[in-house]
Parts: structure tokens; sequence; C-alpha cells
């Protein structure tokens, strides 16, 4: 398993606690970001890392999800390696925002 490293916090996310997890066994890939902290934008996409390029999908791929704190959220993986977080609303209190596993077919 390969970790990604904590991205710097912006002017759309903070992060308190950054857990990303990427494998890849055959051609499918899995991806396992655990992060807890703030969103401080809302409607809008937001890139949040960059995935290495063997786990990058041919692909856009979209999985909506609600957090915790019942937040609903989109959270996409582009060909372009990025990984991004659409939020419907600004979470100011430091919850968990991502915690979700998604596998595919690379």
């Amino acid at each position: 398993m390969t970790y990604l490293e904590t991205p710097a916090n912006t002017d759309d996310f903070t992060t308190n606690m950054f857990t990303f997890g990427c494998t890849i066994r055959g051609n499918v890939v899995t991806l396992s970001p655990n992060i807890y902290g703030t969103v401080k934008t809302q409607k809008k996409f937001f890139t949040l890392c960059k995935i290495p390029s063997k786990y990058i999908p041919d692909k856009n791929l979209f999985d909506s999800y609600v957090t915790q704190d019942g937040n609903i959220m989109i959270f996409s993986v582009l060909k372009t390696g990025e990984v991004q977080i659409y939020s419907n609303s600004i979470i100011d209190k430091t919850s968990f925002f991502l915690r979700k596993t998604i596998s595919y077919v690379k």
C-alpha cells in the first residue's frame, strides 16, 4: 500500500488528520481516504490531492456519500489524477469529511 502525503491546508479545506492509502492488485485499484478536518467552501469542486500515475483511472469517477454528521458530498477521482471533493455546505466543525473506500478496474 502507498500512503499519500498530507496536503497543505488551503482556502477550501484544512486537515487535522489525513490518511490516504492506494493499492493495486492486477488491474483493480483501491483508494482508501480517511480525512478529518474542515471544509471552508461550498457548492464547488476543489482539489484535495493528486494520486500517483499508476492509480489514475481511465475515466473520471464520481461517488456521492453522506458524512457522519449528515453532510452531502461528492468524491471524484479524475483521469488527471486529481482527487476532488464537492460539499453542499461549509463544514466548520472539525469532523471526518471523507471516510470512504472506492475500487475500480484500471
